[in-house]
């Protein structure tokens, strides 16, 4: 049986889970609808910074509390490899100030000043150049200042946990299951 502790990170978990999960549903309904951009990344960047939360728990920055996040991967069946543990593109977008300040500081030739872009090929001279946020609806992959970031895996990932945490036993202080 779980811990009260392992119990009561698991259910954030979840919940955040939940969250990323609506977060992700909520992107493709606005993007059947041809939403403004303006919302689809918003809801991008909730399911970001949701998966990012799930992240930290599992793989904890700090040393301090390392032995909490790998106990709680052992207790769902959590590789290392999962694709939720990338932080990449979590610390371009909590840095967004620095990398910005880089990006402007780019040549004509290197990048352009477009943001919030779907579907978006700009080139200059032939070569394709990037704006600060892009995203590519054809193989759902973030492209942040040129650099892909796909984000199907990471939603298979989010989904496949859930139902891994869900099917735990219950626990005295409650289930799991938010749904």
């Amino acid at each position: 049986m779980l811990t009260e502790k392992q119990f009561l990170f698991l259910r954030e978990v979840t919940l955040q889970l939940h969250h990323a999960v609506n977060a992700i549903d909520t992107f493709k309904s606005l993007q059947s609808q041809q939403a403004r951009p303006l919302w689809l990344f918003k809801a991008l960047d909730e399911f970001t910074d949701h998966a990012a939360r799930v992240a930290t728990i599992f793989w904890p920055v700090k040393d301090k509390y390392q032995d909490r996040g790998s106990e709680l991967r052992a207790v769902v069946g959590l590789a290392d490899d999962n694709p939720l543990r990338s932080k990449l593109l979590r610390n371009r977008l909590q840095h967004f100030d620095e990398r910005l300040d880089d990006w402007l500081d780019k040549p004509q030739h290197e990048a352009h000043p477009g943001d919030l872009c779907i579907d978006c090929k700009v080139t200059f001279n032939g070569k394709r150049i990037y704006g600060v946020r892009e995203f590519d609806t054809q193989d759902m992959t973030f492209v942040f200042q040129g650099e892909r970031f796909p984000i199907a895996p990471v939603e298979a990932a989010v989904r496949s946990l859930i139902e891994k945490i869900e099917g735990l036993p219950p626990h005295p202080l409650g289930i799991l299951k938010l749904a």
